[in-house]
């Protein structure tokens, strides 16, 4: 079973697209709070809100993780060298994808 079966799944008696387009948009919305290379705990707070709002389990959420993890260490690691800041980003981003659900 690959991350797209597991992600459907987990989101109950809906489509596979259905069920992507919502991973698609908390994976954007990820994004896009990481894009300064920062994940702050009011960001941190709103993509858990978002994921709870999408009906999004964190199981399904860590579908996502590999992917978005990766992306986030590379940006990070672009000079060579893992900051205490980048550090505790990654350090969040972790965090929220190996929560449970609340």
């Amino acid at each position: 079973m690959d991350n797209t079966d597991a992600a459907s799944e987990e989101l109950g008696p809906e489509t596979s697209d259905q069920a992507q387009a919502r991973l698609a948009q908390l994976r954007a919305s990820l994004q896009k709070h990481l894009s300064d290379g920062r994940f702050t705990d009011q960001e941190l707070q709103v993509a858990r809100a978002q994921r709870r709002s999408l009906g999004l389990s964190a199981q399904a959420v860590r579908t996502l993780r590999a992917d978005v993890f990766h992306s986030a260490y590379m940006d990070a690691y672009q000079d060579g060298v893992i900051s205490p800041a980048e550090a505790d980003t990654l350090d969040r981003l972790m965090r929220f994808f190996n929560e449970s659900d609340d």
